[in-house]
């Protein structure tokens, strides 16, 4: 897994790692035209997102695997709850063994599912923070309306949320690995970016993690600033 994690992001070198890449490449040109159809159906409003009765901000990236969000998520949530909000975190549960399609990982007084039930991420969130409620559900909608009904939630936070445009939000974070930002530049499966990079001019702020090990910072910095256009882009480091 971790070699073809390296071929897909370029750390791998060699015929084969590039063989293997030109052949993946055309199921990347379907791929990736089926992900600009969606997003203009949403533009065109031909699907439709929906509203929440609260607020809700998205947290998520464009490319598979960890950019540093989970951290960004429990930051926001803190901050909303010491500022007074109710809030509640929904993420998708990837991986998790349930049968609903809606679980209440933590009801923010005790947790509620085990971690197959809730998926890793979820459950160490809920672990995390205690006293804020955490849902897993492939309906986000669905979950956050849940969300309002039980706990009549003011702030929803959305794990991983930028590319499920069926809920509505109020600010979209989109949290970038400054180290390896686009991977190879290939969208999936031939690399590890899930929409085109353009995708970031939908963001409302964008989020560089690790910038403290990054090699080529303000070339980072600049290139993504000509691709997502006008943004606001904040740096954060890393320390263990």
């Amino acid at each position: 897994m971790l070699r073809i994690y390296a071929i897909l992001t370029g750390q791998s070198a060699g015929v084969i790692s590039s063989v293997f890449r030109i052949i993946l490449i055309p199921l990347s040109w379907v791929y990736g035209l089926a992900v600009m159809a969606r997003h203009y159906f949403y533009d065109r409003k031909i699907l439709t997102s929906l509203n929440l009765d609260c607020g809700v901000i998205s947290v998520g990236n464009i490319v598979a695997g960890g950019a540093g969000k989970t951290p960004i998520v429990i930051w926001l949530a803190k901050h909303f709850r010491n500022s007074g909000y109710r809030v509640a975190i929904i993420l998708r549960g990837y991986k998790r063994k349930a049968k609903s399609e809606t679980g209440i990982v933590s009801d923010g007084t005790k947790t509620l599912l085990s971690l197959e039930e809730s998926g890793d991420e979820a459950f160490m969130i809920a672990l995390e923070l205690p006293e804020i409620p955490v849902l897993v559900s492939k309906n986000r909608y669905k979950a956050g309306i849940e969300a309002i009904r039980k706990w009549k939630t003011q702030v929803i936070i959305l794990d991983d949320g930028f590319q499920h445009q069926q809920l509505k939000r109020d600010l979209d974070i989109v949290v970038i690995d400054s180290k390896r930002p686009f991977g190879n530049g290939q969208i999936l499966p031939a690399g590890i970016l899930r929409e085109p990079k353009q995708s970031l001019q939908r963001a409302d702020l964008l989020l560089l993690t690790h910038t403290n090990s990054a090699s080529n910072l303000s070339q980072t910095r600049s290139k993504i600033e000509t691709i997502a256009g006008q943004k606001t882009i904040f740096e954060s480091q890393y320390h263990p």
